[in-house]
């Protein structure tokens, strides 16, 4: 599932998981202990080289950021994600053709 964390400083790290769509909140705001723990976090739920160095670069300019993730399955109960897509969602879609 593609997901954007939204991390800040303030008082510790906390992050916040919403949706691709930016509006979809999917878990609630979560402490982290250190800014380490938060890149080993996520490296582990997948994140690519290329938006870790572009959170990195958000969080040494600006102790806050974003960064898009698409996390496995059975690694978003690390997030709490309480988020469960649709059947219709899931369903693929298919163009009507004329006949």
């Amino acid at each position: 599932m593609r997901v954007i964390v939204n991390f800040q400083h303030r008082k510790g790290w906390w992050i916040h998981t919403i949706a691709e769509d930016c509006r979809t909140t999917l878990g609630p705001h979560l402490h982290v202990a250190s800014e380490a723990t938060l890149l080993r976090l996520f490296r582990y739920l997948g994140a690519t080289d290329v938006a870790l160095d572009g959170a990195e670069r958000e969080l040494r300019m600006w102790s806050r950021g974003g960064i898009h993730i698409d996390v496995p399955e059975d690694r978003l109960p690390l997030l709490k994600v309480s988020y469960r897509p649709t059947a219709a969602a899931q369903a693929p879609t298919q163009a009507s053709q004329p006949s």
